[in-house]
């Protein structure tokens, strides 16, 4: 790990880089003249454990395809506007905040992110109708999803999750699901169609209010099937 805190506020000068990769190192904060490297195509900003935010004016770097935060645990939410960078075709992780300008509507107008693709802070979905907005069905190109609640606390309504899951249903070519602290009493019925013909792996995780699973053996392609800590779990459909 290169022991980078911080960047210099000179980097904005840089206009013309393409390329910055801050992954493994200790920073802590991105200075806001970042946001002037308007050439800027790719930033990597893997595993910087230690960042807490990422600059106000990010949506300015709208050339920007591909952005990387997994593993930038001390990350609270997204910057406000990340809808603006329509350019984006890899993001590994969205933030969903609790403002309007950083919520799960921004992604409706990432209409082309490839590869793996994490959504966390689902709680902060206020209804279905923000979900249904955020247009997860229409990203054809998502491989890998994740959708993430980050509590698990009782807070979280169980009608109000249910009807959020059954509004961020992917596309039919997935071929990995991930579903974390989900706390409806019950699945979505999409989760056990037959026409996700190409999910070879699902996991579900401390989603403690279910007592029973969809018909998962619809699914024809499944080779790994992983339960963890579906402590109310009686019954496999």
């Amino acid at each position: 790990m290169f022991p980078l805190k911080a960047l210099p506020e000179s980097i904005g000068e840089l206009i013309h880089l393409h390329y910055l990769d801050l992954s493994f190192t200790p920073i802590q904060r991105l200075c806001e003249s970042l946001c002037n490297l308007y050439n800027l195509q790719t930033l990597k900003l893997k595993h910087c454990e230690y960042l807490q935010m990422l600059p106000e004016q990010m949506q300015d770097l709208v050339k920007l395809r591909y952005l990387d935060i997994d593993g930038t645990y001390s990350l609270k939410e997204m910057c406000k506007g990340m809808g603006k960078l329509n350019n984006l075709n890899f993001l590994s992780h969205y933030i969903v905040g609790e403002q309007d300008e950083n919520g799960i509507r921004e992604l409706a107008t990432l209409e082309n992110p490839h590869g793996s693709f994490c959504i966390s802070n689902l709680e902060n979905v206020k209804n279905s109708g923000e979900a249904l907005q955020a247009k997860i069905g229409d990203k054809k190109h998502i491989d890998s999803l994740v959708l993430q609640w980050d509590l698990d606390d009782g807070s979280v309504d169980v009608q109000t999750s249910r009807d959020i899951l059954d509004k961020l249903q992917p596309h039919g070519e997935l071929k990995e699901l991930s579903i974390v602290r989900y706390m409806g009493e019950k699945f979505s019925d999409w989760l056990g169609f037959s026409s996700y013909h190409s999910m070879t792996k699902l996991e579900l995780r401390y989603c403690n209010n279910c007592s029973e699973l969809p018909c998962l053996g619809q699914l024809p392609s499944l080779k790994h099937l992983n339960l963890f800590n579906l402590d109310g779990l009686e019954r496999i459909g």
